[in-house]
């Protein structure tokens, strides 16, 4: 993955993923990148996702 990641972004995937490499990191990444509900979504559930 070689694309800039906004932090607040960059900060809930290392959260969610715990720092390592998953199959959904990708796919979860473009998803916050392009739809800013899903991005308030996971901030206010990170804990329970996770």
């Amino acid at each position: 993955m070689n694309k800039q990641i906004p932090k607040i972004n960059a900060t809930l995937l290392t959260y969610i993923f715990d720092g390592q490499p998953h199959l959904l990191a990708d796919p979860v990444a473009d998803w916050l990148a392009s739809s800013r509900p899903f991005v308030s979504f996971v901030s206010t559930y990170r804990d329970k996702i996770r």
